[in-house]
């Protein structure tokens, strides 16, 4: 399966993300760019390892990827479902802060599952999904580069968060998230402490 996209122009991308999927384990998933829509050598291509049905990212390094032309490739043969899912896609750019939030960030995790208790007592569950909570704290002179994804997503508009795209399988610390909570402390001059909140994205 393939989804091709033509933007009619170069796009510089730094990243792709993908959350809502049905792959199996054997899945094979890349993504590619190129000059033309011809895929037999394509100027760019990496590949991604399905971790679970919410998750997959591919961050490209310090350079940003610049093609016309961006091709999703899923190979699933063994899919048990006989069809192939995708839910939310992000292409584009990815903001790095120079230094990376202080040790000690805090997780609190959730429950939406509803419990009522009938007249007679009798306890029924509907079991809902477990989100979590993050809390990080960033002491930073990039104050303008934050305030620039804050106006952009406020509290209602969900992102892509990874606490270290540096790491072996970033999958596994990227969530889809929404910012509940931005607090700017000053320290001096140009530096900032800023308290960030994020709210898993089910």
């Amino acid at each position: 399966q393939t989804i091709v996209v033509n933007f009619y122009a170069e796009v510089s991308a730094e990243a792709f993300c993908l959350r809502g999927n049905n792959f199996s384990a054997d899945a094979v998933v890349t993504i590619q760019a190129n000059t033309e829509d011809v895929w037999l050598t394509p100027a760019f291509e990496a590949l991604l390892s399905p971790i679970n049905d919410r998750i997959m990212a591919a961050f490209f390094g310090d350079d940003p990827v610049v093609y016309q032309y961006w091709r999703l490739l899923i190979s699933d043969v063994g899919n048990p479902d006989g069809y192939i899912e995708v839910g939310p896609i992000f292409l584009g750019p990815a903001f790095t802060p120079a230094e990376n939030y202080k040790n000690g960030g805090a997780f609190t995790p959730d429950d939406l599952s509803v419990i009522t208790i009938s007249a007679g007592g009798q306890r029924q569950v509907v079991v809902q999904d477990q989100p979590g909570m993050w809390q990080y704290t960033f002491r930073t002179s990039e104050k303008s580069a934050f305030e620039e994804i804050r106006l952009a997503v406020g509290r209602s508009l969900p992102f892509w968060f990874c606490e270290d795209p540096e790491m072996d399988d970033p999958n596994e610390a990227t969530q889809y998230v929404i910012a509940t909570g931005w607090k700017w402390d000053h320290v001096y001059m140009d530096t900032w402490t800023l308290t960030l909140t994020l709210a898993e994205e089910m």
